[in-house]
Parts: C-alpha cells; structure tokens; sequence
C-alpha cells in the first residue's frame, strides 16, 4: 500500500518514514480518506459490525520537520468555502429533524384519537353484548327462541 497519493511524503516527495520504518496515511489527501471508506466498506461487506480506527492522524514522532505540509493547509477562501457549506449541511438537517418532529407530533395525535375510539368502541361492544345477552334471556324465558338456536343461527347451522 505504498501509494504516495495517500501517504505523508517528504519535501523530496518520497515517502515519510518514522524511526521505525512505518509510513503513515495522510488525512489531508481525499485518496487516503477514501482508501479508509474502502477499508470500513469491505469489512462490513465481510460481516463486520463494528470497526475501530485508531491513531488516524498525523505523525508524532522522527523527522516531522521533514514531512510535506503544503498539502495541510486550506487557503482562507477555501477554509471559509467548507465552513459555509457545513452550515448549510446544518441548516438542512435542522430543517429535516423540525419536519421530522412535526410528524412524530401528529402521529402522537393521531394514535391518542385511535386509542380513544378503540375504547369507545370496546366500551359500545361490551353494551350491546350485555344487551344482547338480555335479549335472548328474554326470549328464552318466554319460551320462544333457546340460547342454543341462536347460536346455531348465528354460525348459519340453521
């Protein structure tokens, strides 16, 4: 993996080393960041759940005045460029998460009325249920319909 387009070069434009002979990713470089994506996406494609990247950074030790740092640096205009269009990645998400709440609250309502009919309507069945079962009573009593009729009736056994 030793691709200059992502790792930390010298002034020369060789590949930094540190006293170990280990070279580093350079967070600056889009082509390092990406390689990283590519990492993290094979991983999950192989079944990983969770990753940990660590130390993602720049060098801490050696001959750090040697490393090439034109790269790290943005311009005011572009650091002022990213800055904006942070914000408006903010101001949009504040917007959707608004939108969002404004659904979560109506559902809310929504789910409130539900309940509230499901019970008026357990309430109106256990009425009519008690109603009915007095009905048949009745009948009963007065000999001209049995319980056992209509039941079968209701089944369509008769």
């Amino acid at each position: 993996m030793a691709d200059a387009g992502v790792l930390q070069l010298n002034y020369a434009g060789y590949i930094w080393y540190d006293p170990d002979s280990t070279f580093y990713l350079a967070p600056e470089k889009p082509a390092a960041r990406q390689y990283i994506v590519s990492v993290a996406r094979e991983c999950a494609e192989l079944g990983f759940d969770e990753l940990l990247f660590d130390e993602f950074g720049y060098p801490t030790r050696g001959r750090l005045n040697n490393i090439d740092e034109s790269a790290r640096t943005l311009s005011k205009s572009a650091a002022l460029a990213q800055k904006e269009n942070i914000d408006k990645q903010i101001n949009l998400l504040q917007s959707e998460i608004k939108g969002v709440e404004s659904l979560i609250s109506e559902y809310e309502t929504l789910i409130t009325q539900t309940e509230q009919e499901i019970r008026a309507n357990e309430e109106e069945e256990k009425r009519q249920y008690e109603k009915f079962c007095a009905r048949v009573r009745s009948m009963e009593e007065r000999g001209t319909v049995s319980y056992w009729s209509v039941l079968f009736k209701a089944l369509g056994a008769f």
